[in-house]
Formats: C-alpha cells, structure tokens, sequence
C-alpha cells in the first residue's frame, strides 16, 4: 500500500457533526459548540472543493444562536438545493415540548433560507437530539431518529406524517431507504425492522446480532445495497460489545440470511458510509482511522491511521466517489483523493488475489480488445468484408502467440483456456494410441505435484480402465525429479508409455523443472518402440516470467494461459507441426473451425486480447524480470531484518538459485525455536494466517490451503518433504507488474504484526 496519501485535515473553527456533498462536489458542513458555549459558534457552512489544495473555499454560512443547538445531522434533497437540518431549538422551547428540531433551508448562492421546521417528538430532555436524516431517492419523504428512540416518517416538503410514529426503547442509530422507496430499515444497538414505507407495517426484524466468532455484537449503521445488481442486499455496521473490534455484516433480503460478516475494523466503528456508484465503503473507528474498503470484497483499498486528533463524526463521499471527505470533533475536517479503480492493480498481497492464481487485464489488451469487439463483428469463417476482417484479426493473434515461444503461428491453436489446453493434449495422445491399433492399455507420466487441470483427467482416464499411470516424484527443492536414472526406469518398465505431462514452473514454488532433458530422455528412450511418446508441458506459469522457447524445450504440446500473463480468460495450445507429427483430436464436434481441431464460431476479441497479451511478454519480458526480481531480493532481505527475535524465516525451494526459480513467487514458512511453548507453536502453525492478514487488506496465495474449514498441508509441500508444522504456516507470496516497494514494506509489516499478536 502506498505509503504517501493525497490527504489533507483543516481546522474550521467548531467542532463537525455531520457533512454532505451536492452534485456539484460542493461540501456543507455542520456543527459548532453547542448552547451556551461562548465563543464557539453553531453553524452551517458549504463551500467548493479546491483539488489542487485540497481545501474548502467558503462560499455561504449559516450562524444559529448561541441559546439553540448545534446541528446534529443533515441530509439533501436529492434533485433540489433544499437541505434539512436537525438542530435542537432553545431551551424554554425544548421543555415545553415545542422544539420543532426539523428544519429545512433553500441553499442560495451566499446564504441558508430556512423554509420550514417541525418537531417528531415530545421530549422535553435537554440531552436528547436528532441523530440522522434521509431522503428517499426521489426526494418524496425523509426518515429522521432521535437519541429518545423516537422514529418518523414525513413527507416533503409538507413535513406531515406520512406514517405513524414509531417508538423505540432504544435511540435510533440509523436507517436508509431501498432503490424503490418501498422498504425502510431502522436500528436500534440490539435490532434491525425492516417496514413499509406506506403503511409503517414490520417486514421483517432482527434482534441480538452476534459476529463470525460468536460474540455479542451491536448494530452501528446500515444501508441498502440500492443499485439494480445489489438492491436485495442490506449492509449493516456491528460493534462487538468487547470494543474489541467492528464486522460488516451484508444481509441477502430474499432469505434474511447473511451473505458476509467480515471485520474490518479492530476498534468500534463511529462513522460509515457507501459511495454514490456503490463500490466503495468507508469506516472511521474510535482510535481516528479511516479505512476506505471495496463493496463487493470488503477488502481494504486505503487506511489513513490517525486522520484526525479526536471522535471522527461523519463521512461523506462526493458524487464521483473520487474524494472522501471527513469531519471530526477536534474542529477539523480532512478531504482525501480515493484511490482511481484502474490504479489499484497493486501485488498479491493488496487487494488482488495471488498474481499467480490470475492478473488484472493490462490497460493495452483492454484497448485491443474493446477495438475488437467494434471492428471485428464479422464472422471469421464468412467470406464478406467483416468476415475476412476478423480473420486476419485472428492470425495476427496467432502470429503474435507464437512468437512469445518461438514457435510457427500454424502450430497454435486457440482454446477456451489452459484446461482445455491440457485436456486435448492428453485426449490426443490417447486418442492416437487408440487409433494406431496399437496393443494394451497405453501409459502415461506426469508429476505427483501436477496441477489439477493435468492430474483430474489423467485420474478419471485412469477410473475408466483407459490408461495407466505412473508420477515422477518430487525432489526436496520443488522441482520435479526428472533424472535420467528415474525416467529410463520408469519407461523401461512400461514400454507402453505414449505421453509424459510435466508443468513447466510449479504453480506454489515456482521451481523450474528441467522439461528440455525429460524431453531428450523420453525421445532418446522411444526411438525403438514402435510408437511415439509425447511430452507435454503446461506454461501458465512460465510465460512471462521466464523465456520460453519451443524448439528449446523440443516439446511436442505446450499450454498457454491467458489470464496469467495479464490477458483474457482463454487459452492456446502449441503442437509441433499440427496434425501431422503432432495429433491433435478435439474434445467437441461441430463446424471446420481452427483447421477442424476446435470446432465453434472463435470469439474474436478475446483472441486478439491473448495476442495483444502475448506482444506485451515478446517486447518487455526483460524489464518484468528485471522488475520482479528487484522486489524479490527487496523482500527476502527486508522479511529476514525485521523478524522478531527466535523466529526462523524457512524458503522452499531454489531461493539461493535464481536460474531454478521464477522471480515473481516466494513460498515461505516460519519455524519458532524451542523456547515458546508447546501450545504457541501449535497455535501459529494451525494459524489461518491468509485470515488474519485478510483482515488487514491483504490477500496472499496459500502455500497450505484451507478447504471447507479443514487445514490441509500443501500436496507439493507434503511431496517435497517438509514438516506439517512448518507447512501449517506455509505462505506463497507473489508480485506483479504494478507491484512497488511500498507495496512489499506494508505486506512486511503486517505479517509480522499478524505474527507477533499470535504469540
């Protein structure tokens, strides 16, 4: 995560209660001392961001006596420059139950017009207040709360009720309005109504919350999902009654059930709000942080720790959701740059999911993609003008694939992904056995650390009695063990071997396996049996960050992988002279595409993608190694300096071999000496820590991963040989094209906080 925010916090002179944002990104802010506090003023203020100083240029105020309120809450009318306030009135109107604490103001170019006011409650206590204001979408009516737990519903402009008042024995905390203006969700700390907006009838209640773990919680805030994808959703804000910390917990309205309930804050939360395209969500917490989080993930985007002095109070914000603005107690408000979406492409650690399990599109192949999707409508197999268009669109993407392994563009075949990829690899092989008449169940080879993509359908050709198998085991460094000693054995006792499957780059070390001497052992060891064996090897992995080459390998099916290397989610195969060395039987049947190896109309703008993809390797490759392995010594000499005292950092595989190993990927552990207990070193390698990190933002591929609540040790970690313990805690760490130091320094620094509070 960056370590520099475009952040700015300005004292205004009184203390901020509440903040909103017009269309025009101007900010009104509300707040003051109170009655009675000399000197301190009670005020309404709206003023014009400055976005290159980041501060408010005032441009109209609004001064209450010193004898009323501050004002507690305001909301804006959604299409006109009208906004309601909640202020309390003077004292003598207050305890004769005449404090008429709604009131609505016109926003003139220079000045606040109050137009209009009424009281939702009888309360003749001084302490009690408005707690928040909202409009519906249309601006029709408006819900208000008060801290005496009174609820109204009014119309507008009228003021009149439009609903029955509603009491609770609770103040009322919060409430939001859905996309519709049917529904009204209402809190209190321990429940949650849902009612009718017409009727004031309850839909639906929810009492006494707990979070993940158990603990009592209580409700803080909520809001309804209100766009068409997320209008069945209800968000809501739940304090743990421990203070220990704050969940957001999202409600599925369909079935009252709860989708997620995830923390996201280690204190209790004292401000919320949802941004106007509904893909941001932003807390404040009571030791002052604010931390800015994806909607859909709830995975943090930004944290500004101590982003003011005192009791941050509201969040708001503007209309593009590129500015957070936030008013504390301390008399200060602070206006943040949110970070632009199609810059969040960080490292695994932040945000993304593990760069190896899959990359972000690159801004080119969304541009060649996006031209394609214009130009190249025509169908490829048409003789038309759009029709020859779009094929010549797809051999240039052949051209350009071929290129990134060095091999001839009528040697690739394109394919909906590197599963299908592999799969007709395989079922060619097999296919070709069948179809040669050739005796006895044909043999294959591949790797006990296979990927599932190669291993699920060697294991169901192996449940239907249609092939044998064998697996090259795994030595201490991650690397497949393809020693001329272990693979003549293995040939020797299966003259029926006809196809061996090695991965070019293990998918959790990232070791190098040695597939160009596979390949010369297999070819030298088949030359007088009668038949062919094919090798094949999987390239997801490898292409991009390693150079790849065809000829140099001298494999006769290589896989390519298009959302590893920053491309769309398809594939292509690679088959030495297709069709003729090289067999290629396609898993379906329809028309004559790809030369009839893949049938079905080719979907052309993803193709070009993969090409514009493969062209981006072919022309930088040297600068993304150079790149990688600059973070990757960054990080392995900054995780080794700042480790705490009696904790060793275990590596897998060939860290001290940069030529056996990619340098995108870390898989590492920790060992803790003998001097913890027993029950720390249990209690650190059972650890979910991809959890725990979680929880701070970050998001790192699992060296051991987690199925169904069951902690299961790596497959390749087990095969190489390392001790339960160690794989317990075991973590793939990986960067990307857009990955900075800043970006490793933060992983560096959670992890070990993560650590640290676990022993």
């Amino acid at each position: 995560m960056p370590s520099e925010i475009s952040r700015i916090a300005t004292n205004i002179g009184f203390p901020i209660s509440c903040i909103a944002i017009t269309e025009n990104d101007e900010i009104i802010i509300g707040g003051g001392g109170g009655p009675g506090r000399s000197g301190v003023k009670n005020k309404i203020i709206i003023g014009k961001i400055n976005p290159e100083k980041l501060k408010l240029s005032i441009k109209a105020e609004h001064e209450f006596g010193n004898d009323e309120d501050a004002p507690t809450c305001i909301a804006l009318h959604p299409r006109e420059r009208n906004l309601v306030a909640g202020v309390n009135c003077k004292r003598d109107e207050i305890l004769n139950g005449e404090n008429k604490s709604v009131r609505v103001f016109e926003i003139q170019k220079k000045k606040f017009i109050q137009k209009n006011s009424v009281k939702i409650n009888d309360s003749i206590k001084i302490e009690d207040y408005l707690k928040f204001i909202v409009f519906d979408k249309k601006g029709s009516f408006l819900c208000c709360g008060s801290s005496d737990g009174t609820f109204s519903c009014l119309n507008f402009p009228s003021l009149t009720k439009r609903i029955p008042t509603q009491k609770a024995n609770q103040e009322v905390v919060g409430a939001d309005i859905n996309l519709n203006s049917k529904l009204i969700a209402i809190v209190t700390a321990s429940e949650l109504r849902v009612i009718n907006s017409n009727t004031g009838d309850l839909v639906q209640t929810v009492s006494d919350p707990h979070v993940a773990s158990g603990e009592g919680a209580m409700f803080r805030a909520l809001k309804f999902g209100n766009t068409r994808k997320t209008s069945h959703l209800l968000y809501t804000v739940l304090n743990m009654k421990s203070r220990k910390g704050a969940y957001i917990a999202v409600w599925n309205m369909d079935t009252w059930k709860r989708t997620i309930t995830k923390q996201v804050s280690k204190s209790p939360v004292t401000s919320f709000c949802i941004s106007f395209d509904k893909n941001l969500v932003a807390v404040a917490n009571s030791t002052n942080e604010i931390i800015i989080l994806d909607l859909s993930t709830l995975k943090i985007v930004l944290s500004i720790p101590n982003a003011h002095t005192f009791a941050i109070t509201s969040l708001s914000f503007n209309k593009s959701s590129n500015y957070l603005v936030s008013g504390s107690a301390d008399e200060t408000y602070g206006i943040c740059i949110v970070p632009d979406p199609t810059s969040r492409t960080l490292i695994s650690v932040i945000q993304n999911n593990s760069f190896i399990a899959t990359t972000p599109l690159a801004s080119e192949v969304v541009d060649a993609i996006t031209n394609s999707l214009s130009q190249d409508w025509g169908n490829p197999s048409s003789l038309n003008e759009y029709g020859i268009g779009a094929k010549r669109s797809i051999e240039n993407a052949r051209t350009l694939v071929g290129n990134v392994i060095g091999a001839d563009s009528k040697d690739i075949v394109f394919t909906s992904g590197g599963t299908e990829s592999n799969n007709v690899a395989l079922f060619s092989a097999l296919k070709y056995w069948e179809n040669g008449g050739y005796a006895g169940i044909p043999h294959f080879i591949t790797s006990e650390i296979e990927h599932p993509a190669v291993l699920e359908p060697i294991r169901a050709l192996v449940l239907q009695n249609r092939i044998t198998v064998s697996f090259l085991p795994t030595l201490k460094s991650g690397s497949v063990d393809v020693s001329e000693q272990i693979v003549t054995k293995i040939l020797a006792e299966n003259f029926n071997t006809v196809m061996i499957s090695v991965m070019l780059v293990n998918n959790e070390t990232g070791a190098i396996n040695d597939i160009k001497s596979l390949t010369r052992i297999a070819k030298e060891n088949g030359m007088n049996i009668g038949h062919k064996i094919f090798v094949h090897t999987d390239a997801a992995q490898a292409i991009g960050k390693i150079g790849v080459d065809v000829d140099d390998l001298d494999v006769d099916y290589l896989t390519v992988v298009g959302h590893k290397i920053y491309g769309p989610r398809i594939g292509a195969l690679y088959a030495k002279n297709a069709g003729i060395d090289t067999p290629i039987y396609p898993l379906m049947f329809g028309g004559g595409q790809e030369r009839g190896f893949r049938p079905g109309t080719e979907n052309t703008p993803m193709i070009v993608g993969l090409g514009k993809a493969c062209e981006l390797v072919s022309e930088n490759l040297c600068s993304y190694i150079h790149h990688y392995e600059m973070l990757k010594t960054h990080f392995l000499k900054s995780i080794e300096e700042k480790k705490p005292k009696n904790i060793n950092i275990i590596f897998h595989g060939h860290q001290n071999k940069p030529k056996l190993i990619t340098p995108n990927v870390v898989n590492f552990s920790i060992q803790l000496s003998n001097c913890f207990c027993v029950d720390v070193r249990e209690r650190v390698s059972s650890a979910d820590l991809t959890k725990l990190l979680e929880e701070r933002g970050i998001s790192i591929g699992r060296g051991s991963a987690c199925h169904s609540g069951l902690k299961i040790c790596s497959p390749v970690l087990t095969a190489m040989g390392i001790d339960s313990e160690i794989a317990g805690n075991s973590l793939r760490f990986s960067v990307g094209r857009g990955t900075s130091v800043e970006d490793v320094d933060f992983f560096v620094k959670c992890y070990w906080e993560v650590v640290n509070e676990m022993l």
